[in-house]
């Protein structure tokens, strides 16, 4: 007695067959790789942008800080008609608050 396979779907099995397993062939293996290569990638491209983020901001308020210092006691004489010493330090005072805002 013959069993007709016509009507099922080809990955479906009659009583007593077994379906065959699918083994991982060499480019599937590759294609996984390279997903997980990509991620991999993708994931460091972000740690670098985030680390980059944190960073730059840091470097650019200690450059601003190394530029503005040596400057204040210029800008202090600009308002010679205050006392140079109470200008410059609320120079600094404003210097520090803005910032601390922006970063």
């Amino acid at each position: 007695m013959s069993v007709s396979t016509a009507g099922k779907p080809p990955d479906t099995a009659t009583e007593g067959e077994q379906l065959p397993t699918k083994q991982p062939t060499q480019q599937s293996i590759s294609a996984t790789q390279e997903a997980e290569d990509a991620e991999k990638r993708r994931r460091r491209s972000y740690r670098w942008k985030v680390v980059f983020g944190l960073l730059l901001p840091s470097f650019l308020v200690a450059v601003d800080t190394t530029i503005v210092a040596p400057a204040l006691p210029t800008i202090a004489s600009a308002f010679s008609m205050f006392n140079q010493d109470i200008v410059s330090t609320w120079l600094a005072t404003y210097h520090t608050q803005t910032s601390s805002a922006v970063s």
